[in-house]
């Protein structure tokens, strides 16, 4: 059983010629002159497109001659050369306001590193202070050359401070210096607390009271540096913001190593203390340089020049990690020249660090200013560009709107004769498609008109089908050529119409034969059960079809189905025609004139299609009744059978059983 009936317009009744060496039809032209589904979709679309450029003309046509027309279109096009200029003038503004704000940011970041230089200086100051104020109250405070220079290094600070004029409001462990006379009142009344308690004070009290102000003005310098908005300097800036860092670490390392061997020893505390700022500082001294292989280069080139004594360094770092006495070790006087020569070579490694990171603010400066340099530039050029802009703007719309309105009197001329070559063009290509597409598969028209190569195409499996009508010659003998042309043409129109439900491709009809075929030229699934449909549906109507001039008279026809491979393509260069080659064609057409009036001979190939189809949900059955076996002209003894539908499977099997074959 098979219900393959998609109901469905996919139809393409072009015309085509019938190739085979057992059925003897010659080309013809169609006889019904009817125009096909697809023919009508060809038509309705060339009819819709032509129509639209006719519309279009007449519009240009009283266009052209409408002067308040000519006025709005000059206007419009006046329009259209415009936004380009404009986009132009746009984009040329719009540069000048990037460069004027990549100059803006320039300046801001000159003036973030002039003041994080103020507050570097600052920090360093508080740093070296902080040193000798913690080796002052170890116990060397009465030595005059220590209070000497810790006097000269807070005015060192004092100037600093006071230098800063960028000196932003600093919250140090609860205390708020809104202003730096704040910060530097606060900092003379602790040095006067220094100087009053001098050894009653551990040396992590300045030590601490220092380190808070620093890290704060830290944060400080940090905050500056993320308004640096120049991308392109950012890992120098990181550098020189990590150096800063580093150099703190190495300052408070200065002060408990110097207040270790000045004071005889320290507290277990600032022991710990030590070792964690020694770890934090190698750490950070590996990682600072790989952001600025210059910077990395000048600190070396510096530690040779300045030729601290690291070796001796590592040794002392080394017995201050240890712990002890150094007294006790070395005697209190060398101890005290110990505490000297540390915080002497530790700043010298701290002033390096200095120098490396005024050389990293110095390139960011010199950068900066090249950049602010450069956006002068081009901010000056940008506006000659836009002045120029406009003035050509102008200059240009005013010459193309001349020019179109000339344009415009031209096209009045033309439309005129355009419009009546259009008209002549829609008729001869309505013409030209339409016969174009009924004499071939729409794809292959297409592939005709774009000059592609055509090669004939191989099928697998098609279905063709071949119907005839019964005692046609007797009748045609009863009637003149035109009423046979009548009747042809009413009867395959009925037909061309049922095709249009099925998925099935109309090859030929020639003289009382009618050919169709599916699964070509598109390929289908269910090309068996769709010729099926469609044999069954045109068996019935010719039952119901009335010829005009003979309307007693009753039509019968003989149809055949097979199934198989063939071959189709284009044959001819002067007349070319869309053929089907194969013994397909040729064992079909047997089938017809092998069978009986008003019943469906099909082969076994095409049996077994139709059974092995998946079912659709068109809801047809059909009854297939084995014939038996038949003589075929050309292929011997066929199995052939019949096919109908389950409302005349009584009468089928009734026929049969009574040898009605």
């Amino acid at each position: 059983m098979c219900t393959p009936c998609k109901g469905r317009s996919r139809v393409q009744p072009m015309q085509g010629i019938i190739t085979g060496n057992s059925h003897d039809l010659e080309p013809s032209p169609r006889l019904d002159g009817s125009v096909t589904g697809t023919d009508c979709l060809t038509s309705r679309g060339s009819t819709s497109t032509l129509g639209g450029e006719r519309h279009q003309m007449k519009m240009v046509l009283e266009k052209a001659t409408d002067n308040h027309s000519n006025a709005k279109d000059m206007a419009k096009m006046l329009v259209v050369i415009l936004i380009p200029l404009v986009a132009l003038t746009v984009s040329s503004a719009l540069s000048l306001a990037a460069t004027v704000s990549k100059l803006q940011h320039s300046r801001m970041t000159l003036a973030s590193i002039d003041a994080s230089e103020r507050v570097s200086a600052v920090i360093l100051a508080l740093q070296v202070e902080r040193g000798l104020t913690a080796t002052y109250v170890s116990g060397n405070r009465t030595e005059e050359s220590v209070m000497e220079t810790l006097n000269q290094k807070r005015s060192v600070t004092n100037r600093a401070i006071e230098n800063d004029n960028a000196f932003l409001t600093l919250n140090v462990s609860g205390t708020v210096y809104a202003t730096k006379e704040m910060l530097l009142d606060d900092i003379n009344r602790y040095r006067s607390y220094v100087d009053f308690k001098g050894s009653e004070l551990p040396i992590t009290h300045p030590i601490t009271f220092y380190t808070d102000i620093i890290q704060q003005l830290l944060v400080e310098s940090y905050g500056q540096s993320t308004r640096l908005v120049e991308g392109t300097l950012w890992p120098r800036i990181v550098c020189k913001d990590n150096i800063l860092l580093l150099s703190d670490l190495y300052g408070i390392q200065r002060a408990l190593g110097s207040s270790f061997y000045a004071g005889c020893s320290l507290r277990p505390a600032d022991l710990d203390w030590f070792r964690r700022l020694y770890s934090s500082s190698e750490s950070q001294i590996k990682t600072v340089f790989f952001y600025s292989p210059a910077a990395a280069a000048t600190y070396q080139e510096l530690v040779r020049s300045k030729e601290p004594n690291g070796f001796y360094l590592r040794i002392m770092r080394s017995e201050i990690i240890r712990g002890g006495d150094p007294c006790a070790d070395h005697g209190e006087g060398r101890a005290s020249r110990l505490s000297e020569y540390w915080f002497k070579n530790m700043t010298i490694f701290i002033e390096i660090l200095a120098a490396v990171m005024q050389g990293e603010s110095d390139y960011i400066s010199v950068k900066i200013d090249e950049i602010i340099a450069g956006a002068l530039q081009a901010v000056a050029g940008n506006i000659t560009v836009l002045v120029l802009t406009v003035a050509v703007s102008l200059t240009l719309a005013t010459i193309q709107l001349v020019q179109a309105r000339q344009l415009l009197r031209k096209v009045g001329i033309y439309a005129r004769n355009l419009g009546v070559k259009t008209k002549e063009l829609t008729r001869e290509k309505r013409t030209t498609e339409k016969l174009l597409y009924q004499m071939m598969p729409r794809s292959v028209a297409d592939q005709l008109r774009q000059k592609q190569e055509l090669i004939a195409e191989e099928f697998s499996s098609v279905t063709i089908y071949f119907g005839d009508i019964v005692e046609f010659t007797s009748l045609a003998a009863r009637s003149t050529p035109m009423q046979i042309i009548e009747f042809l043409n009413d009867l395959y129109s009925i037909f061309d119409n049922y095709i249009d439900m099925y998925d099935v491709y109309k090859v030929e009809t020639i003289g009382d034969a009618y050919m169709v075929a599916s699964g070509l030229p598109e390929p289908t699934a269910n090309h068996a059960c769709e010729i099926a449909c469609m044999a069954l549906d045109l068996l019935r109507e010719v039952q119901l079809f009335r010829i005009p001039h003979l309307p007693a008279e009753s039509l019968s026809l003989r149809v055949g189905l097979h199934s198989g491979s063939c071959v189709a393509g284009v044959v001819g260069i002067k007349m070319p025609r869309y053929c089907l080659f194969g013994d397909t064609v040729n064992t079909a057409s047997r089938m017809e004139s092998t069978g009986r009036a008003q019943r469906i001979q099909i082969s076994e190939a095409t049996r077994d299609q139709i059974v092995s189809e998946k079912t659709h949900p068109h809801g047809r059955q059909f009854v297939i009744a084995p014939r038996g076996s038949t003589a075929v002209k050309g292929k011997g003894m066929m199995r052939t059978y019949w096919l109908c539908e389950e409302l005349t499977t009584r009468r089928l099997i009734g026929r049969h059983t009574a040898g009605l074959d």
